[in-house]
């Protein structure tokens, strides 16, 4: 198997990105305390470079933002999981 590994200039990066024109990528997202994942994961997200869709956890990801106790925090976090 031949790996190569191609460094971009950011703007080609993003553009490579938004045109789903890569096997992998690497990124660093910096995030609050309580990250909303759905921009990544999410079906609609923004970061979604991948274009992965499931109603699924698209609804996981709605509910995971309406915690309001540690433990519900805990429970959809560990939710997501499955």
């Amino acid at each position: 198997m031949d790996i190569l590994f191609e460094g971009l200039a950011r703007q080609d990066y993003e553009a490579a990105l938004k045109e789903g024109d890569f096997d992998m990528y690497l990124n660093v997202y910096q995030t609050s305390l309580v990250p909303s994942l759905t921009q990544v994961l999410g079906s609609n997200g923004t970061h979604n470079y991948g274009k992965y869709t499931n109603p699924n956890l698209d609804g996981l990801l709605v509910s995971y933002r309406q915690v309001e106790t540690d433990e519900q925090y805990v429970n959809q976090l560990n939710a997501l999981g499955r």
